[in-house]
């Protein structure tokens, strides 16, 4: 959760901002920032599609931080977008963020079912979702804050840094190939 809530702010951040850096910074007309924006989030299917196949290669944890990992890296290359041909850089950041992100969603989604019992998967989830989501509306006045103190690409840095910084959060899934079991109790009635 403490993870979610901090990449939830780099990401809102970034987010606040790409629209401002794309027409602004690179001077890109409203078409083209719609078309950009569209093929970017194509990595999002993609990845979503791909986090079953690379889990059962490599282990849930480990595609989980390998999907974090990546979708920090691909945020940062976009922040090096330029205009004109430039833009690939931006489309391609754009959509491998998208892809780690979507990846290791349904990981975090698919752990979060298996791992809770039932009766508490309601809580569980809607305490992750508070935590979370209530991040993003401070993160989207910071984002415009940074944007007009700093600039829109250095601002765009910032929020890329921050989820770069936040990786070591995850640090003690590195030793594991896969997210944890559920226990069973052994608790039996009668």
């Amino acid at each position: 959760m403490l993870f979610g809530a901090a990449s939830n702010v780099a990401l809102t951040v970034y987010a606040s901002l790409e629209i401002v850096f794309l027409s602004r910074t690179l001077g890109t007309t409203p078409g083209l920032v719609g078309l950009v924006l569209a093929l970017a989030a194509a990595g999002g299917l993609a990845g979503a599609a791909a986090a079953g196949r690379l889990s059962a290669r490599f282990g849930t944890a480990r595609t989980f931080l390998l999907c974090q990992g990546f979708a920090a890296a691909m945020m940062l290359l976009g922040t090096f977008s330029l205009p004109g041909w430039g833009l690939v850089l931006f489309v391609l950041g754009q959509s491998g963020l998208a892809a780690g992100l979507a990846a290791s969603q349904v990981l975090a989604t698919a752990f979060r079912q298996s791992y809770c019992p039932p009766e508490l998967l309601g809580r569980v989830a809607s305490s992750a979702m508070v935590v979370n989501y209530g991040t993003i509306p401070l993160a989207a006045l910071l984002g415009g804050a940074l944007g007009e103190a700093i600039g829109a690409r250095e601002a765009l840095w910032a929020a890329a840094g921050l989820l770069i910084a936040a990786l070591p959060v995850l640090a003690p899934l590195r030793r594991l190939r896969d997210l944890p079991a559920r226990q069973s109790t052994g608790s039996s009635t009668g």
